[in-house]
């Protein structure tokens, strides 16, 4: 009776466990996915379906390779994947489903499930679209205030010595 006791509280422990860490995987703002070994998905949260605007079963008929913009990309990904079993903050330009180029940072682990011989990765995607945006537009703004202090000091310039020439011509006369 005990051991079926004690075996009742930890299904239930492992439920609660199980419900707390969905929980957590549906309600992530930032994109996460889960792809077996051969990176094709298996499952993502609604915030990936939402980022790369793809219906849930459009996503899990994908592996990760068709969201790279650039297949060196990919590449150096997977290579680091089976090397390390991670990759660790990769600033790369992912793919939406209308074709929409995306830069974000990618983190992903390689997950060996210990009950099977099946093993998983989990990934994180944070979005740097709307920083890296606002980096450009700031780089752009100290540009144009660069060539407006250049073009200042040059007028400041041609001015003094056209002073000068006036001051000049007005003693000749």
């Amino acid at each position: 009776i005990r051991y079926a006791l004690s075996q009742a509280a930890v299904i239930r422990e492992l439920d609660e466990k199980e419900k707390k860490y969905r929980s957590l995987f549906e309600r992530s703002i930032d994109p996460i996915f889960l792809a077996g070994e051969s990176l094709k998905l298996t499952d993502v949260n609604i915030s990936f379906l939402k980022y790369f605007n793809y219906s849930a079963d459009e996503a899990l008929s994908i592996t990760i390779k068709e969201l790279f913009a650039n297949e060196d990309d990919y590449n150096y990904c997977r290579s680091a994947l089976e090397k390390a079993e991670q990759i660790k903050d990769f600033e790369v330009e992912l793919i939406g489903k209308s074709g929409e180029h995306k830069i974000c940072l990618l983190n992903c682990v390689f997950i060996p499930v210990q009950s099977s011989y099946a093993c998983f990765y989990q990934g994180i995607i944070h979005d740097l679209t709307v920083r890296k945006k606002a980096e450009k537009d700031m780089l752009l703004a100290e540009r144009l205030s660069m060539t407006g202090k250049i073009a200042r000091t040059i007028a400041h310039e041609v001015r003094n010595s056209i002073t000068n020439v006036t001051l000049a011509l007005g003693e000749l006369m």
